[in-house]
């Protein structure tokens, strides 16, 4: 017996984003200069930096929007990943998150808007977002997450789930043969905090419960040729709106 209807979905609004990530796979002849990315994008230098030439690796990192911004390059891949300060008075007292998905990503996407010309000839593009719907309880949870998976029946004495699918589609930009993957898990979390005291006494928390999706979009690793450059701002605006898809209206093709 499933605990919810199907038509009462949440929507977009209602979802917290827990870390965002913008990743770029560099073509294997692409030149990658990244060492003024940082300071043309945000008008100064990153807090912290990190460079081991010996690995062709590079970390940056700052504040950004109330988050950690890091800008990670890898042979072969590029990252740029939002993710949420971590208290340093204690433990947090609620869900750690960067903010909500209808304010915080279309910041995120016009940053990475105003980097995409400087970036080199890319193969892939993927677009990571982990979204958190605050909940009372399990049993709240999975009847919210019954509305979002029409395939999967869920009831009040469900437990352990997590369900994980890919619904690929074609581009709506008119570019041949490329497709978008589409994945997204779902589950739903308990976070209990935990503070141990001298002498050993452990106080606990009240539990808090969310949904939680963890979607990747990404071009397909069978399109054989690099992106078309003067294409990537379009494809990321399009992973922005199968993102907010996804999370308005759950698994479907």
């Amino acid at each position: 017996m499933a605990i919810v209807n199907r038509d009462q979905r949440s929507p977009v609004e209602a979802w917290l984003v827990e870390s965002l990530r913008l990743t770029a796979f560099p073509s294997a002849d692409a030149a990658v200069t990244p060492e003024t990315w940082w300071k043309d994008l945000l008008g100064q230098e990153s807090a912290t930096q990190t460079i081991q030439r010996a690995h062709f690796t590079r970390q940056e990192q700052g504040e950004w929007e109330g988050g950690i911004l890091t800008l990670s390059i890898l042979p072969g891949r590029i990252d740029w990943t939002l993710s949420p300060k971590v208290p340093q008075d204690g433990p947090p007292s609620n869900l750690l998150a960067v903010g909500s998905f209808s304010e915080i990503v279309p910041k995120f996407i016009d940053l990475i808007l105003r980097w995409i010309p400087s970036c080199p000839k890319v193969d892939r593009l993927a677009l990571g977002v982990n979204a958190l719907m605050p909940v009372p309880d399990q049993a709240k949870g999975y009847g919210t997450l019954a509305t979002l998976l029409p395939s999967v029946q869920l009831d009040a004495a469900s437990s352990d789930f997590r369900y994980q699918v890919n619904r690929p589609r074609p581009t709506r930009l008119g570019v041949e043969g490329l497709k978008i993957n589409r994945l997204a898990a779902w589950s739903v979390m308990r976070m209990e905090l935990v503070a141990v005291t001298v002498p050993t006494r452990t106080h606990r928390s009240a539990p808090l419960f969310a949904c939680r999706a963890e979607i990747d979009i990404n071009t397909s690793a069978d399109f054989s040729q690099p992106l078309p450059p003067e294409r990537l701002p379009d494809l990321v605006r399009e992973f922005l709106n199968l993102g907010a898809e996804i999370l308005a209206e759950g698994d479907r093709p």
